[in-house]
C-alpha cells in the first residue's frame, strides 16, 4: 500500500519547486519469500553506501523520508559517518518519524520518544509534522511524552495531504491499510490523501529546493526555512 510514497513526495517537492530536477532512489528492497511489511528492507551499511553515492550526485537537497531507530538511542556509526560525508556539499532533510503515539510500540514501531535517524543527527533537518492545531499526535514526543522531540526542528503540514499516487496512466487498486490495521482495497486515479512526517518533509525540501533556485546559499536557505516553519507552541 505504500509502493506509491517516493511518487507522493515527488509531487510534493515539485509542488514547492516547479523547477526542481529530482533523482529518486530507491532505500528498500524487497526480501524475497517476505509477507507484508517484511517483504521490504535494507541492512543499514547497504543503506550507507546508497547515500555515499549521493555525493558526486550533483544534489543540492536530499529528502530522506526513511530512517532507523536503535535500542540505546545512539546513532548507527556508519549511517553517522555517511551523512557526515553529505552535509558539506548539500542540505539534508528528514522525517522525525511516525511513533509519537503511545501504543505505536505494541505495533512494532519504536517508543514514542525514541530518536530516528537520520533525522535526530545534528547536521540534518529534522520534520515533524502539524495537523492543523499544532503537532501531529504521530510525532516522536520529548523525554516526558508531553512535548514533541527537542530533535526536531522543523514543522510542517503532515495530516491529510494531498499529492501525486499511482493510478495515473489508468485506474490502480490498491490494498491500503486501515485503522486497526487491516487492509482494503481502494482504486486510486493518480492522487492521494496521506499523512505522516514523510510528507512534511517533502514540503521542508521543496522550500529549500525553491530557495536555492532562487540563488540562495544553502546556509541562507536552511535560515530562511528554519524561520518559516517553526516549532509550534506547546
Amino acid at each position: 500500500w505504500w509502493e506509491g510514497h517516493s511518487t507522493f513526495i515527488a509531487g510534493i517537492i515539485r509542488r514547492h519547486a516547479p523547477s526542481a530536477v529530482l533523482d529518486v532512489r530507491t532505500a528498500l528492497r524487497r526480501v524475497p519469500g517476505g509477507s507484508g511489511d517484511e517483504r521490504w528492507s535494507m541492512p543499514l551499511w547497504d543503506f550507507a553506501d546508497l547515500l555515499a553515492d549521493y555525493q558526486d550526485a550533483g544534489v543540492a537537497v536530499l529528502n530522506l523520508s526513511v530512517g532507523v531507530a536503535t535500542d540505546d538511542g545512539r546513532a548507527p556509526l556508519v549511517l553517522e559517518r555517511a551523512i557526515a560525508q553529505l552535509t558539506p556539499s548539500m542540505v539534508v532533510v528528514a522525517a522525525a518519524g511516525n511513533h509519537g503515539e503511545p501504543h505505536a510500540a505494541t505495533d512494532g514501531r519504536p517508543a514514542p520518544n525514541a530518536a530516528l535517524f537520520p533525522a535526530a543527527l545534528d547536521n540534518v533537518i529534522a520534520v515533524g509534522a502539524l495537523d492543523g492545531t499544532g503537532a501531529a499526535a504521530f510525532t516522536p514526543r520529548g523525554a516526558g511524552q508531553a512535548d514533541t522531540a527537542p530533535w526536531i526542528n522543523v514543522f510542517a503540514p503532515g495530516v491529510d495531504v494531498v499529492s501525486t499516487y499511482l493510478g495515473d496512466g489508468a485506474p490502480e487498486r490498491v490494498l491500503v491499510e486501515n485503522a486497526d490495521g487491516s487492509r482494503s482495497p481502494v482504486e486510486f486515479c493518480g492522487w492521494a490523501a496521506w499523512s505522516g512526517t514523510s510528507f512534511a518533509t517533502g514540503e521542508i525540501t521543496g522550500a529549500v529546493a525553491n530557495l536555492l533556485a532562487r540563488g540562495d546559499s544553502p546556509q541562507d536557505a536552511v535560515k530562511k526555512v528554519q524561520a518559516a516553519y517553526p516549532r509550534p507552541e506547546q
